[in-house]
């Protein structure tokens, strides 16, 4: 599923495709971003979902060339952690962003254990190898910090989708 984005990062609802994203939807006035969610990634979803801290949530905001560092980054994470708690995984500055804590969160636990560190070394495994794989098909990529919004794509993809003007450009 495509998420339209609007140009202050707000969503404005779900625009389904069954082609790849063309980058800018010009009637939406939107950035299409590819998510994996219960329609295209049922099993990963289900896998995470005892893991959410919110029950409700069930979308990663990442590409669908990232979706086996999600799945391997959980596997590994919950081998670890079998309880981990799991707050968001979306793209921040081009790279994945799996954010969790080692368990659940409760008041007057310290969140710098040794198990929090730990779990963020399991973490910045997957966020490294997410900075040279394409985020939208998982070929060998690379971060394209001129575009509007920082991206790891391939040549390919770079080529593809079109980067939606900056706010203030026309």
């Amino acid at each position: 599923m495509f998420a339209s984005i609007g140009s202050h990062g707000s969503v404005r609802g779900l625009v389904v495709r069954s082609e790849p994203p063309t980058g800018h939807d010009s009637r939406a006035g939107a950035w299409l971003v590819w998510t994996l969610d219960p329609a295209n990634s049922p099993d990963l979803m289900k896998a995470l979902a005892p893991h959410w801290r919110r029950p409700a949530a069930d979308v990663a905001w990442v590409g669908e060339g990232w979706r086996h560092l999600v799945e391997e980054c959980h596997r590994k994470v919950s081998a670890r952690f079998p309880d981990y708690e799991l707050l968001n995984i979306k793209q921040k500055y081009g790279v994945l962003a799996f954010l969790a804590s080692p368990r659940p969160w409760s008041r007057g636990t310290s969140t710098w254990t040794d198990e929090a560190l730990e779990l963020e070394q399991i973490i910045r495994e997957y966020t490294r190898r997410s900075e040279s794989t394409c985020e939208y098909c998982g070929a060998a990529g690379e971060l394209r910090d001129s575009r509007t919004m920082h991206l790891t794509l391939c040549d390919r993809c770079e080529a593809r989708f079109s980067d939606p003007p900056r706010p203030g450009q026309d």
